[in-house]
């Protein structure tokens, strides 16, 4: 729909409607998802191209769809004096830094962006970026950027799990994807993903993989009763 827009075709919205369908579930789904609506609302912002569809009735009414999608989630909230939105935004960052070293959350998180983000496709992410800014994808490195600064920003205070920036990975994902230029890597990189999935697997179905190791992963233990952590 944007690129259309971009070329000068305004009189099809259909596009916008159901991406803002797949944006409300995303969001009713993780509510991460909601920074694939804020960074749509900054692109549109400073897009010269863009900035038009301000003027236009079918933006708001594709918002309000992909917020009358959040209609369950909120309604839970207000029977249940907000812990939803309690536990995302204050409780689960109330844990102290670990002591002797301050930082180790931002550290940990710049490892990991680099690790999840794969390490094998960093060359292509590189790539990617470059090529996205000339060919006008603005709209996902934007989107990116804002999700990967933001959590940067959480882990001086606060652990941040490897999935909170999931929208950056997929906003990424379509750009990576044409980046690629050899068989070899992408060989290589479907054992590193399998194996990655393997692991994942592993620590949230069977045992907390750190717990092997002797220590303490409090993310993975969510996914367990509290007779099995035990």
């Amino acid at each position: 729909f944007l690129r259309r827009w971009s070329d000068g075709d305004k009189t099809r919205f259909e596009g916008l409607f159901w991406g803002s369908l797949a944006l409300g579930l995303a969001v009713l789904s993780k509510a991460n998802g909601a920074l694939i609506g804020v960074g749509l609302a900054l692109f549109i912002l400073i897009s010269a191209r863009h900035r038009d569809l301000l003027r236009h009735w079918q933006l708001y009414a594709a918002a309000a769809l992909a917020l009358a999608i959040q209609a369950p989630v909120v309604l839970w909230n207000l029977q249940h004096n907000w812990a939803n939105f309690g536990f995302l935004l204050v409780e689960r960052h109330a844990a102290p830094a670990p002591t002797p070293f301050p930082f180790v959350w931002f550290i940990a998180y710049l490892v990991g962006l680099w690790f999840f983000f794969s390490p094998i496709l960093v060359p292509a992410g590189v790539r990617a970026v470059r090529a996205g800014l000339l060919s006008g994808q603005g709209f996902l490195l934007l989107t990116a950027g804002l999700s990967t600064l933001l959590f940067l920003g959480v882990s001086i205070r606060s652990s941040v799990m490897f999935h909170w920036n999931l929208v950056a990975y997929l906003a990424l994902l379509p750009l990576v994807a044409t980046a690629v230029q050899s068989r070899l890597v992408i060989f290589v990189q479907t054992l590193f993903g399998l194996a990655f999935f393997a692991l994942v697997a592993v620590n949230f179905n069977l045992v907390p993989v750190l717990h092997l190791a002797g220590r303490h992963d409090w993310s993975a233990e969510w996914s367990y009763g509290f007779d099995q952590v035990a």
